[in-house]
């Protein structure tokens, strides 16, 4: 799939259209991703409820697995290469979503091209600069991993806030 031009469906007219992309001009020519199929594809807010951003990660062209991440603005549909967030290895047939604190979670896939053996692998990455509470709520489940044996009353008698003592649920 060529990601120059990406077919989008017309609500109003109820017809297919094909619209065409914009190159990251900090990325390597030309620009945009590589063309690719079976690569995972997620649609999340932007910065504003109205804006929707596009990523994708992974993929395969027929020769190669990939491992890269890039976003496509919708309201421009501008593209970004994720140059410091990228997938620990190539993979394709994969899933992917990303949390409202705005972490990507991978799951599963292909990493061989040539045997086509599944993986149950999960990996993760921050698409966006996390909040300070979701660092210190990470270093938390880090450091303690039998957190979830306590009690409620015993996480909120830690002090630990109501909205994360809730994920642990």
């Amino acid at each position: 799939m060529l990601l120059k031009e990406i077919p989008a469906f017309n609500l109003v007219t109820r017809l297919w259209e094909n619209l065409t992309t914009h190159c990251d001009p900090q990325a390597p020519a030309p620009g945009i991703p590589a063309s690719r199929r079976c690569h995972g594809c997620v649609q999340v807010p932007g910065n504003t409820q109205k804006e929707m951003v596009v990523y994708i990660c992974g993929g395969y062209n027929g020769i190669e697995l990939f491992r890269d991440v890039w976003r496509l603005e919708l309201k421009n549909l501008q593209w970004t290469q994720m140059v410091t967030c990228c997938l620990p290895r190539p993979v394709s047939f994969h899933s992917v979503a990303v949390t409202p604190a705005g972490r990507m979670y991978s799951f599963g896939g292909v990493t061989d091209a040539q045997t086509t053996t599944r993986t149950a692998d999960v990996n993760c990455a921050w698409i966006c600069i996390p909040k300070l509470t979701e660092m210190c709520w990470e270093a938390i489940l880090y450091y303690n991993p039998n957190l979830h044996l306590l009690s409620r009353d015993q996480l909120l008698h830690c002090g630990l806030p109501i909205e994360f003592v809730n994920r642990i649920d």
